[in-house]
């Protein structure tokens, strides 16, 4: 579990541990992070490398619906399913996980920033993907209150 966690993890390891049979299962919220462990979280799901999407949620706020959201805006809702619902179900009914097909994340930008991204890559991404795991956080946050104020169905 989690092998985003460990800064030796690649998606070349990744591939050799699938290899002997193991499986992944990749924190929701870190895939959102603009941190070392969510890049690292989003190339194994882009690798299709993750089995699983989870909420490492000890009793906070954590939730899976701003991955699922954040799966969603790209189009890839059946990503998300699989992730969050099949494979685990799959799991709880000892049955074979199926695979997750490839997911990516494009961000544009205005042309005035195409040097300052270059130059800096993972100080311009990790602001990007901060930007957006705050946004997608906020939505779900809300509708988690809007949900609970109404009654209505909480995914």
């Amino acid at each position: 579990a989690h092998p985003e966690r460990y800064s030796s993890c690649s998606v070349s390891s990744a591939h050799l541990w699938r290899q002997t049979g193991a499986r992944m299962q990749v924190d929701a919220t870190t895939l959102l992070a603009g941190t070392a462990r969510g890049d690292r979280a989003r190339r194994l799901v882009g690798a299709g490398l993750a089995d699983i999407l989870a909420s490492d949620n000890h009793g906070d706020g954590r939730s899976l619906a701003a991955a699922r959201e954040l799966f969603a805006a790209h189009g890839a809702t059946a990503a998300a399913e699989r992730l969050l619902a099949e494979n685990p179900r799959a799991i709880l009914d000892d049955a074979e996980l199926l695979p997750v097909e490839y997911f990516h994340v494009v961000f544009t930008l205005p042309d005035t920033f195409n040097a300052l991204a270059l130059a800096n890559r993972r100080v311009v991404y990790n602001a990007l993907f901060d930007a957006a795991a705050r946004t997608l956080l906020e939505v779900a946050a809300n509708l988690l209150l809007y949900a609970r104020a109404t009654n209505a169905p909480w995914p």
